[in-house]
């Protein structure tokens, strides 16, 4: 992934965090959560491996993202964390994997 799909997912992501630190209800802000949590994460940690194909990108990106989320929902319930910060830690390790890819060297 280049610097400005980075960027756009790292916006995508304040974006979303702008939305539920709001509690407005709308339903882009149902779209840009449900999205965030099937694409971004994994994007953000299959990114670093520079896969060759696009489509290989993807289809393991949404496959790790639905792994992740599932990790955090166990550790939400082993731990006895609040939806809040399960989804702010998610927010978190995802936009820090973005700017990575951000600011690193092509």
């Amino acid at each position: 992934m280049t610097r400005i799909p980075a960027a756009a997912l790292l916006l995508a992501t304040l974006a979303v965090a702008a939305l539920a630190a709001s509690s407005m209800d709308s339903p882009i802000r149902i779209v840009l959560t449900v999205g965030f949590f099937l694409l971004v994460p994994g994007l953000a940690a299959v990114a670093l491996a520079r896969p060759a194909w696009t489509s290989v990108t993807l289809a393991i990106a949404i496959g790790v993202s639905v792994a992740a989320d599932m990790l955090v929902a166990q550790a939400m319930l082993l731990l006895g964390w609040h939806p809040v910060w399960a989804f702010g830690a998610l927010l978190t390790v995802s936009a820090g994997l973005l700017a990575v890819q951000v600011v690193r060297p092509a």
